[in-house]
Order: structure tokens, then C-alpha cells, then sequence
């Protein structure tokens, strides 16, 4: 101990313990950055200094001195035996009154020159802090909120309530939060990141200086909200397999979608595959026994919670029908087409379905219902020949049509020869100026009749020229005017 001086001072090894008094000849690098503060929040007596200790490799010991004048004289106020230490509270001083201070190194023979001089002022408060903060990660989030409550200081004339931040139980802490009164009893502390854990302290502020610190709490945020799940959840059928299609949930955080399967509506559910993100719409679930039934359902994930299941889904593969051919009819009049195909040889499929398209991959039209899994034919009526017509046969189980079979196409045409019409019978038309023969007839028998021509000739056995077109097979006479009176037709 003793006063402070810009001289260094080495005790003798000698008998007499002589004390010189010299002036170090060479470079002792002083601490720097020297600091001096009133301690917050106590009840006073006491300043808190920082600095930063000197770089000179021989130096063990720090050495805190204080002064009631600046520049001095100094009193040893406090030895600290480290050259790492950067702090030191000093304590049992006399608010009110400014205190000066210097830091010297010590290398065990002589100090370094002190450093800058730092002051302050002590000073106490009266303010009773805050009483029973707690902390706890706010309910029905997602995360990255802490929610603190306590009870207010019962000092009267209190401006702020200032709340303090750390991610270490001993600090440093940071301000967060001000509060301009003294009756806000809790606040939710946002912005902090999930998973981590945060202490807090509260003070309070008088409009001079702030209170002690309330008692210490802490938590850890959390996301405890599951996502919302995806909804419009269909599956589609394919040759042993099933195509899934859906709406992504909308929840904002999802960061995987996953499909579950089960054999047994309602579930329990396996985990069928995982999808990174939450754009992803579709999923085809393939390698599937044919027949048997698949249950599905999609969950959102948030990296922490999985959301409620979507509606489920179910379907049973199908095989898709094999070996469809078509053909004109034949020994007909025109207008149908013969199909024929693989039926299906299993009892799930109730009907058969016909579909008929005049393009070249459809859209399609169902044209027959077969209720049969067995029949492996059917013949298309009522075409117009000339005319491509394009077919597909689907087997349907009770819910679900199979895919496609393969397409195939064919143009009808008559190929019998239509039966003539008969009783043909030619006589002038009575009662008129000439010019007219009336003709009656029995039309074709044919079922495919759709028109009926006269020809005339002034010749027998022709050559014969078109003279009308009826529309139809049911007319049995005919007028033809316009002629030559005398002349044989």
C-alpha cells in the first residue's frame, strides 16, 4: 500500500532494506481505456472501473489506486493478482462525492506508469425493484417469443420500467424494453430465436437513476403451434398404382409435407414418403397389389410439430384392360363398329365402361355400361360410315375407373347390298294438261334405307338419269313433271 507516484519503487536485497526511488529507464506499458461508472441499480457506495490491462509480457499484478483530487495523490485501493482481469467494483465510498483512478502493472520488481485517469460520482437509489419476474414461452405460437410477468415496484414517483436481456445467466445483460409507467405488469419479448435460452431482470427508473435488479427468471421459445393441415386430398388410380393430389396447407412455416398409407380406413398410418417444402401438390404411391385397397392421408411439418391429418383418401389399383380391337361390322348396312378386348378376370370389377371419342386421345364419351366382368365384346350402333370413330374400354370396381386401355380406331360402312324397292308401277297423271307421270312403289324391306332415288331413261333398260332424291324409305309415290306429252319413258 501507500500513496501513488510517477516513480518506481525497488526495495533493496540488502541487509539494510534501503528504498531507492528511481525512474524506470525503459518502455513498462501501462493498462489503457480506463473507465469509471456509478454501479447501477444499488444502494450506493460504489463504482464499477474497466480497462484494459497492459500488454507487457512480464506483468502479474494489477494495481487499482484512488484519489479524492485529480492527478492525485493516489491511495492503493485495491492489488489484483492477474494481468487479465479488466473490471473492478470498489465499494464502501461516500455517495456524493467524485473519486479519481489510476491503474498500474506490476512485473514482481517495479510498476508500470499508471494509466489515464478515470472518475465518478456514487450514488444510491431508494426504488424498490420489481418482485416475482417470471418467464415462459407465450402459448399458441410459433415460436420466438418469451412471455414475462411481475409485480410492480411499490416506490412511488416511478417513470419507467425497464426490462434486461441476456443469453447468459451472468450477463452482460441488454436493455430491451422500456415501459413509461409503473403499473404495465407484463410484456412479450419477440424476436428471440426458438430453442435458445434467455434471462431476464427488471428495473425500475425514477427519472434520476434505476433501481436494483428484480430477481432473475428465464425461458427458452418454442414452437407450439402445429400447422394447419393440407386439405383436398384425392388418389387416383393407375395400373398398380395410386396418384395423390392435394392443397398444401397454408400455414406459412411448413418446411416438409408427408404422406402416410394404411391398409385400414382411419388408419394407423405409416410414413410413405417425405416432401421437402410445402409447393408440392401431387404424389404417385406405385408398386401397389393389385385390387387391394390403400388408405392415405398428408400431414404438414414446421420443424417442430406435424399438423392434424388431412382428409383421407383411399383407392384400389386397377388393371388397366388389354387387347381392345374394333372392326367395321360386317354383313351389315353401315353404321356399327365391333369391339373386342381382354376382360378382366378378377370379381372386384362390377362393369365394364365403353368410351368413344372423334379424336385422337379424346376427351372421350362413355357410350355402354357393361355390368359384367367377363364380357370381352359389344357392338357400337347408330355411327355415320365414312366417319373415324376412336374407342376406349375401362374395367370400374364399385369407386374407381382402371386407366385406359390401349386406343384403337374404325370407320363404319355398309357392305350388304340394300333390298330394291318393288311394285313399280308408271301411269299419266289423270285429269291434268300433260306433262306429268305418277309412280307408286313398295320401298326396300332394308332396315338401313336412309334415302330412295328415281331414275328415268327414254329408253328400256336405260342409260337411266337421277330425276329425284327422297329422304327417306317410307314414301311410296312420286310426280314427275315437266315432261313431253307423246313420249315414252
Amino acid at each position: 500500500g501507500g500513496a501513488e507516484s510517477d516513480v518506481v519503487n525497488i526495495a533493496d536485497a540488502g541487509a539494510a532494506k534501503t528504498l531507492w526511488n528511481i525512474t524506470p529507464p525503459w518502455g513498462f506499458l501501462a493498462p489503457i481505456g480506463l473507465s469509471a461508472a456509478d454501479r447501477p441499480g444499488d444502494t450506493g457506495g460504489a463504482i464499477d472501473l474497466t480497462w484494459t490491462p497492459s500488454v507487457d509480457p512480464g506483468a502479474i499484478e494489477q494495481r487499482v489506486y484512488r484519489g479524492l483530487f485529480s492527478g492525485g495523490p493516489y491511495t492503493l485501493a485495491a492489488t489484483i493478482s492477474d494481468n487479465t482481469t479488466t473490471t473492478y467494483t470498489d465499494s464502501g465510498l461516500t455517495d456524493g462525492t467524485r473519486y479519481f483512478y489510476v491503474v498500474h502493472a506490476y512485473n514482481g520488481t517495479i510498476e508500470s506508469p499508471k494509466s489515464n485517469e478515470a472518475s465518478a460520482i456514487p450514488a444510491g437509489t431508494s426504488a424498490q425493484a420489481p418482485t416475482g419476474l417470471s418467464a415462459a414461452d407465450r402459448p399458441g405460437d410459433e415460436g420466438g417469443a418469451i412471455r414475462l410477468t411481475w409485480t410492480p415496484s411499490t416506490t412511488p414517483g416511478i417513470t419507467a420500467q425497464r426490462l434486461y436481456r441476456s443469453i447468459d445467466s451472468g450477463g452482460p445483460f441488454a436493455l430491451v424494453a422500456s415501459i413509461a409507467n409503473n403499473t404495465t405488469s407484463s410484456y412479450d419479448d419477440t424476436g428471440v430465436s426458438n430453442g435458445t435460452r434467455y434471462y431476464y431482470y427488471v428495473r425500475v427508473f425514477d427519472g434520476l437513476q434505476e433501481s436494483g435488479n428484480s430477481n432473475q427468471a428465464s425461458a427458452v421459445p418454442a414452437d407450439n403451434l402445429a400447422p394447419a393441415a393440407p386439405t383436398g386430398l384425392t388418389a387416383s388410380i393407375g395400373t398398380g398404382s395410386v396418384t395423390l393430389t392435394w392443397a398444401p396447407s397454408i400455414s406459412a412455416d411448413v418446411t416438409e409435407q408427408r404422406v402416410f398409407r394404411s391398409l385400414t380406413p382411419g388408419g394407423p398410418y405409416t410414413l410413405l414418403s417425405t416432401i421437402a417444402g410445402n409447393t408440392t401438390a401431387a404424389f404417385t404411391d406405385s408398386g401397389l397389389a393389385v385390387g387391394t385397397a390403400y388408405f392415405y392421408v398428408v400431414r404438414a411439418f414446421d420443424g417442430t410439430q406435424e399438423s392434424a391429418n388431412s382428409n383421407q383418401a383411399a383407392a384400389a389399383p386397377i388393371s388397366a384392360l388389354t387387347g381392345l380391337s374394333a372392326v367395321d361390322r360386317p354383313g351389315d348396312t353401315g353404321g356399327a363398329v365391333d369391339l373386342r378386348w381382354t376382360a378382366s378376370a378378377v370379381s372386384w370389377v362390377t362393369e365394364q365402361r365403353v368410351y368413344r371419342s372423334p379424336t385422337a386421345g379424346g376427351p372421350y364419351t362413355r357410350v355402354a355400361t357393361i355390368p359384367s366382368s367377363s364380357t370381352d365384346r359389344y357392338t357400337d350402333l347408330g355411327l355415320t360410315d365414312g366417319t373415324t370413330y376412336f374407342y376406349v374400354v375401362r374395367a370400374f370396381n364399385g369407386s374407381q375407373e382402371s386407366p385406359d386401355s390401349n386406343e384403337i380406331a374404325a370407320i363404319p360402312t355398309g357392305n350388304v347390298p340394300l333390298v330394291a324397292p318393288t311394285e313399280l308401277t308408271a301411269v299419266d297423271r289423270a285429269g291434268d294438261s300433260g306433262g306429268a307421270i305418277v309412280l307408286t312403289w313398295a320401298p326396300s324391306a332394308s332396315a338401313g334405307a336412309t334415302q330412295q332415288r328415281i331414275y328415268r331413261s327414254q329408253t328400256p333398260g336405260g342409260p337411266y338419269v337421277l330425276a329425284a332424291t327422297l329422304t327417306n324409305n317410307t314414301t311410296t309415290t312420286y310426280t314427275d313433271s315437266g315432261l313431253t306429252n307423246g313420249t315414252g319413258l
